[in-house]
């Protein structure tokens, strides 16, 4: 009698795996070959469709293809979409006209730039690294690599942390 009993429950144990997710069907498929359980692992987060992890070929975009995106979902996902979206705007570095440099009593900058727009730094700037106000410079800003963006002046040594105001 017990006989039936295991195997029916490993009958219904199998499609739970598989219906779990990637990562455990990859991990039940490729137990005792790490490396092949890493392709399976990669070709999951592709979504690859083509050659499969079992025959050891790469996707068909290759191994160096940039994975895509998840999807936020959940608490704060509109918080993500909304930071990936500006992200993606701005993606590399524009090059700037400052028209206008001041500070207020806690020494943090706002540049005026010659299109209009207003940045402000984020981090205070000691005395000795403040662009003087009477003075045009030309630089770069760039996202910054988690969060943020930067603003590198032509001549100046430092990098600043800057937001965008206006």
């Amino acid at each position: 009698m017990r006989r039936p009993a295991a195997v029916l429950l490993l009958l219904f144990a199998t499609p739970a795996v598989a219906a779990a997710g990637p990562i455990e069907a990859c991990r039940a498929a490729h137990r005792d070959d790490p490396a092949a359980h890493v392709r399976c692992l990669e070709d999951a987060l592709r979504g690859a469709t083509g050659p499969t992890a079992e025959s050891g070929r790469a996707a068909p975009d290759g191994p160096d293809a940039p994975l895509p995106e998840a999807v936020p979902t959940g608490l704060g996902a509109e918080q993500v979409f909304k930071e990936r979206q500006q992200r993606q705007a701005a993606r590399g570095p524009v090059q700037v006209h400052i028209v206008s440099a001041t500070y207020n009593a806690r020494g943090l900058g706002t540049f005026r730039l010659a299109d209009g727009q207003l940045w402000r730094e984020t981090t205070v700037s000691p005395e000795r690294h403040r662009l003087k106000p009477d003075t045009e410079y030309t630089g770069r800003i760039e996202p910054g690599r988690v969060v943020g963006y930067r603003l590198f002046v032509d001549g100046v040594n430092r990098m600043k942390t800057v937001e965008r105001v206006e």
